[in-house]
């Protein structure tokens, strides 16, 4: 008889390991079936002892061991895949077994751990593991590279090492943060490779993403495979490089437990695995380019950090709009340069974008009064003004309360709201009076709801002339090249009180004046702002500096990494619950305030937040002080904001 300790692979356990016992031959990393609340859930043995040995410890032991229900015959787990869980779960103050359920799909289990399941027989034939060739297994060491190019230059270089790699007889996993970028990009780097080339994402079926696994692993051929990060897990040992595409997407980070980052995981596996690791963006983050500056990352190309642009540019300052004022005097959206700038377009024939950063009608509305905001009152946000059918109507776009128009200030009892701020459903209402009989398309989560009608969106814009699409960031992939590209307003993004604020607003811009061909334009009531001069100007290098100038001073990544618990509750459960992280953590100098959207559901929101040095991180002590927390408490480690 042995006593195994097992570490759950499931999402949602907080405990490392779990106890159980078997009479089966069992190895460390086995892979077992193991019982818990109830359920059969997979988990990674990570010790054992025979029983004999622990015979006094059971004894006194206050709960009765649970049989290992099965033992798989050998676990389809890479071992440097499970030594980079290892090191990601110390990093991330997690489980390895959560780790792991997060980048292998539950499927997958299913189909290994089943008697007669479709992948099992890959577990009995040692023919079927792929493994580098000779050349490649000679490699001593795993370089890392980053590439900051336009989106060409880029899918230029990553078509040279896929051709290397075939030739040393390796395999490439090129990562993609969504499931459309799978499909895009594929589409990029398949000619000529397409018996090769395999795309796994979550838009598979159940029968298809193991069929298409079955099918990887039985392919002898160096294979590309384009694919979200959790399907990294495919067990070819033979694997020669790991490229992140988009590495700058806030979609690499998980959004529930276990909160780790996929770039973290997929570089450590790339080391265990002596591959190649290669990040790609137009604009990679500060944290990356901080390290290509310490000499952590290299170049296979030069960096660039000068975007020339033969475009005509132009930064509206709308406080300055001579227009006449309209009829009913409310305030314009579009500017009278931006005006004219879309009459030219739509004259010649080309297709106009026009992005904006908030949906509906109107983000705010403010009491004339006494000018409280209205916001709902079960979550303190404010409420979104939207149209439905032939009526206005306030949304939380938190917890999807509605209420009538018809209401007066909770504060003053007055009648007299007013809509402020830009919201693209008005955006169209306004494009609609200006421009009678131009076609005209909105594309945004509020107005439609899933990807088939998104591509016929799309692809009635891209083909007709003389149109308008409007739309938020949903939109961006959908759209190609337009003759005119503009951005509304991205104002409201300036108020948000986070360090990363500044970087993720010339993205957003970066990414719409890609969509240009001949004409780009923002309206801003702040044209001084430095952002405006970076993306005009192209100089990506002097914003760089900024940043990190203004990240040191207040010790933010990439020079801290920072730890951040999130906690929920009434008046009284989060005053306990501020007492416990104080009282844990007196000694790291933790700061609580409210999150930023303070209330959700009658339930308080609260953050605390603590720095350490990012050489000192992972400090041992305080990730297991992190990992003795009760599991109400949700920790994220370097998260992508502080809000």
């Amino acid at each position: 008889m042995k006593i195994v300790n097992a570490s759950p692979i499931t999402q949602g356990v907080l405990k490392e390991v779990l106890t159980y016992y078997t009479s089966k031959d069992i190895q460390n990393n086995s892979l077992v079936v193991i019982p818990l609340r109830g359920k059969s859930v997979p988990g990674l043995v990570t010790s054992f002892e025979d029983a004999n040995e622990a015979k006094s410890r059971l004894k006194s032991s206050r709960f009765t061991l649970k049989r290992v229900e099965k033992i798989a015959e050998r676990n389809f787990i890479l071992p440097e895949f499970i030594e980079a869980a290892n090191e990601t779960a110390k990093f991330y103050a997690s489980t390895v077994g959560g780790v792991i359920s997060g980048l292998v799909p539950v499927r997958i289990f299913d189909e290994y751990l089943k008697p007669k399941g479709i992948l099992t027989p890959l577990l009995k034939d040692d023919a079927t593991v792929i493994k580098r060739s000779d050349h490649a297994d000679k490699i001593l060491h795993a370089d890392k590279f980053a590439i900051q190019a336009s989106h060409e230059d880029r899918f230029s270089v990553y078509r040279g090492i896929i051709r290397e790699e075939f030739a040393r007889g390796s395999s490439v996993f090129l990562s993609c943060s969504t499931t459309m970028s799978t499909e895009m990009v594929s589409h990029e780097l398949s000619r000529g490779i397409e018996q090769y080339t395999f795309i796994l994402n979550g838009k598979l079926s159940p029968k298809e993403m193991v069929a298409t696994w079955k099918k990887i692993m039985e392919t002898t051929h160096p294979v590309l495979i384009i694919g979200t990060p959790m399907f990294a897990s495919v067990p070819r040992c033979d694997f020669g490089a790991f490229i992140i595409e988009q590495e700058s997407r806030d979609s690499y980070q998980t959004f529930s437990r276990p909160y780790f980052d996929f770039r973290f995981f997929l570089e450590k596996y790339a080391e265990k695995m002596v591959a190649r690791f290669i990040v790609g963006d137009s604009f990679l983050r500060i944290e990356t380019l901080w390290r290509y500056e310490e000499k952590k990352l290299s170049a296979i190309i030069p960096l660039r950090f000068r975007l020339l642009s033969t475009l005509e540019q132009e930064v509206i300052d709308t406080r300055k709009d001579k227009r006449e004022p309209s009829p009913d005097k409310t305030w314009r959206i579009i500017s009278e340069p931006l005006r004219r700038s879309i009459t030219d377009t739509l004259s010649a024939g080309g297709n106009v974008f026009l992005f904006g950063v908030r949906r509906g009608l109107a983000p705010l509305t403010a009491c004339r009064d006494c000018g409280n905001v209205l916001t709902c009152q079960r979550c303190q946000i404010p409420y979104v003004l939207h149209r439905e059918g032939m009526r206005n109507i306030f949304i939380c776009h938190k917890c999807e309360e509605r209420k009538k128009t018809d209401i007066m200030c909770p504060i003053c009892s007055s009648w007299r709201l007013m809509p402020l701020g830009v919201g693209v459903e008005q955006a169209a209402v306004e494009i609609q009076e200006m421009f009678p009989g131009v076609p005209i398309h909105e594309l945004n989560s509020d107005v439609v709801k899933n990807e088939k009608k998104c591509s016929e969106i799309s692809n009635t814009f891209k083909n007709s002339r003389g149109s308008i699409l409007i739309g938020t960031e949903f939109a961006m992939p959908y759209i190609d090249k337009v003759s005119l590209a503009a951005v509304i307003s991205v104002d409201s993004l300036f108020s948000l009180p986070d360090f990363r604020t500044n970087e993720k607003i010339l993205r957003k811009l970066l990414e719409v004046k890609t969509k240009a061909e001949k004409t780009f334009i923002v309206q801003t009531r702040y044209p001084q702002e430095k952002i405006f001069r970076a993306l005009m100007q192209g100089n990506l290098m002097e914003f760089y500096k900024d940043e990190t100038k203004e990240r040191m001073r207040f010790f933010y990544p990439p020079y801290s990494t920072i730890i951040k618990i999130r906690f929920e509750g009434t008046d009284q459960e989060v005053a306990e619950k501020a007492n416990l992280i104080e009282s844990v953590f007196k000694n790291y100098g933790v700061k609580i305030f409210p999150a930023f959207i303070p209330k959700i559901k009658d339930r308080f929101q609260v953050n605390a937040i603590m720095k350490t040095a990012t050489e000192k991180w992972p400090d041992a002590e305080l990730v297991q002080k992190i990992i003795s927390l009760p599991p109400y408490f949700k920790v994220k480690i370097d998260p992508e904001d502080l809000l």
